[in-house]
């Protein structure tokens, strides 16, 4: 019983990990993505350093700048989405 269960587990971990490998995906996800923006945000960051960084310093002030955007942009916190029907925020389940 536990051995399927690990089985189970493991073709399903599998599957995951393979649709994230799917291209098309990956061509959507990265299409939400403003690159040029935080292109242009990560040059304007190295060329304010006065020489602290320099191009090979990209790709970590890059990431950084996705992080930020990801963060603060894309992602929105939500403690209680508004009910689709009404739009108001209290409204409960019954």
């Amino acid at each position: 019983m536990a051995e399927q269960s690990f089985e189970s587990s493991l073709t399903s971990g599998r599957q995951v990990a393979l649709r994230w490998e799917d291209v098309g995906l990956q061509e959507r996800a990265v299409s939400k993505i403003p690159l040029d923006a935080l292109m242009d945000k990560t040059q304007k960051r190295l060329d304010k350093s006065l020489g602290a960084l320099d191009d090979d310093d990209f790709s970590d002030v890059l990431t950084q700048e996705l992080t930020r955007w990801f963060k603060r942009e894309f992602f929105k916190w939500v403690d209680r989405p508004a009910c689709a029907h009404c739009g108001f925020a209290e409204t409960r389940a019954v």
